[in-house]
């Protein structure tokens, strides 16, 4: 039986190479400065005044101070639960570790997973508006709240932002379709108006009727929200497209 090769030992070729690395940055910045430095100061105690040798002195036992609170701390990484909180402090990013101190009780364990989630649900959010060009802040603000709440997976809905339907109308753009995953069984066209209806002229009112009727008659009932109405309470907003979807549901 041919034996298995050993993928360890490319991976432990690299590791070395890095190792190297900071040994070299130790040999030059470290230990080797510090001495030069130090020899230096020896050499110019006897030229300072009587403060400034008092102060070199601090500024030296402090050093000593802090060197030696390194190697204490680094002492703590040497247990197995240490190997992994050091692991996950550095590299925690890349391998899918939190990247932070490894919780040690519950309440800090929460905070963790509270990052975790908020992390996750900013990427979602970001995605979503970047892939369908939103712009707009209601509309933003709109899919926020949808998503923080989980209407596609509580209720097995799918929400399709800058949706095109074709209409009796022509093609119209809506600002956000809402379908079940069976297709034909709930049509939700939502639309965010940044403007009142009264600070329209009578065309673009009458125009917007008539696009309306045509969205209605493709099968669509239709949930139109203000600006305003989505700054003041968007969770009502939200609430009221989620209260069809479960009367549907039901039905």
């Amino acid at each position: 039986m041919s034996e298995s090769p050993d993928t360890s030992k490319p991976f432990g070729d690299f590791i070395s190479s890095r190792l190297r690395v900071i040994k070299a940055y130790f040999d030059k910045w470290h230990e080797l400065a510090i001495e030069k430095e130090l020899g230096a100061d020896i050499e110019r105690v006897d030229g300072l005044d009587l403060w400034d040798q008092v102060a070199l002195w601090a500024r030296w036992t402090k050093r000593m101070q802090l060197q030696r609170l390194i190697h204490t701390r680094m002492k703590r990484f040497d247990t197995p639960a240490g190997e992994f909180e050091l692991v996950a402090s550095i590299f925690g990013d890349q391998i899918g570790l939190p990247a932070s101190k490894i919780p040690v009780n519950n309440a800090d364990r929460l905070e963790w997973y509270k990052r975790r989630i908020a992390a996750e649900y900013e990427r979602k959010i970001k995605r979503a508006i970047n892939r369908n060009w939103i712009t707009s802040p209601i509309e933003q603000i709109f899919l926020m709240e949808w998503h923080i709440l989980r209407i596609d997976e509580r209720y097995a809905v799918r929400i399709q932002p800058q949706k095109k339907l074709v209409t009796s109308n022509g093609t119209v753009h809506v600002d956000f379709v809402v379908t079940t995953e069976k297709q034909g069984e709930l049509k939700l066209a939502i639309e965010l108006d940044g403007h009142d209806f009264h600070e329209r002229s009578k065309e673009q009112v009458a125009k917007d009727k008539s696009r309306e009727r045509s969205i209605v008659k493709a099968g669509y009932t239709i949930f139109r929200f203000s600006g305003s109405e989505i700054f003041r309470n968007v969770r009502r907003c939200v609430s009221e497209v989620e209260d069809l979807i479960k009367a549907h549901q039901i039905a």
